[in-house]
């Protein structure tokens, strides 16, 4: 049987799950810029090892939640990279990382389906809890929503 090799994590009482081939790192106590005008699910940006990343609210994005909370430093930070593009995802505690039997996984919960369900590709039990399966791929295309010359300019303290 085919085996999914994933980190898991939690932000905002719920626990995600990402395939570890797309895990760069788990980084704390990141800084985090403002930047104008990002959907609300952009929590900022910030400067990983020389990189511009833009940080995504994956909660605020499955939900459609547009209230933007702005926070100045992450507790965590869950960055993925393809070949392409890095993002970060916002994380309140890296979990675990674990094998899971592909005959485990189930589809996502239908009240993704509205918003969020072009970023999840599945769940499964994970503690008595539900870990959402993220597809990367997506979330790497959610991070151009945030203007090139508006980061920058964030991080070098042009934004309040």
């Amino acid at each position: 049987m085919k085996r999914l090799e994933v980190l898991n994590f939690r932000h905002s009482n719920r626990i995600y799950a990402v395939p570890l081939l797309q895990c760069r790192e788990v980084s704390r106590g990141v800084r985090i810029n403002q930047v104008p005008r990002a959907p609300g699910y952009v929590a900022g940006i910030a400067n990983i090892r020389g990189d511009v990343v833009t940080v995504i609210d994956v909660t605020a994005l499955l939900t459609g939640n547009d209230e933007r909370r702005y926070e100045s430093e992450a507790d965590g930070l869950i960055v993925l990279r393809s070949a392409e593009a890095t993002v970060a995802l916002l994380a309140d505690e890296a979990l675990d990382v674990m094998s899971v039997d592909e005959a485990e996984l189930d589809t996502a919960p239908s009240q993704f389906e509205e918003t969020g369900a072009a970023y999840l590709a599945a769940a499964f039990r994970w503690k008595g809890d539900v870990a959402l399966v993220l597809r990367p791929e997506a979330l790497l295309d959610a991070r151009n929503a945030v203007n090139e010359r508006e980061s920058r300019r964030a991080l070098q303290g042009g934004v309040a």
